[in-house]
């Protein structure tokens, strides 16, 4: 399947994107906080780096939540048709 994929690819944008792949995941170790000397942009530079943690967490919380609701959702739906089908006599 990767095959046939890349082939029907010109092969200027398959290196393209590969390269961009690679330089992505050589960044990825690079995001650090650097030390600039400054104390109050360290600081903010910190404070904003651990957000990152707190944003991961919050959005695992909300993808938790969502499924049950939308459980919910589809026994309500499913419900409502089963209710509908009997109500009309069918």
């Amino acid at each position: 399947m990767i095959k046939k994929f890349t082939a029907r690819m010109n092969k200027k944008v398959l290196a393209m994107v590969l390269t961009a792949i690679a330089l992505l995941s050589a960044a990825i170790p690079a995001g650090a906080v650097p030390a600039t000397g400054d104390t109050d942009l360290d600081g903010a530079l910190t404070i904003f780096e651990t957000s990152f943690a707190t944003i991961k967490t919050g959005f695992w919380y909300l993808a938790l939540a969502a499924i049950p609701i939308t459980v919910a959702v589809l026994v309500f739906f499913w419900l409502r048709g089963k209710f509908k089908q009997s109500v009309s006599g069918a």
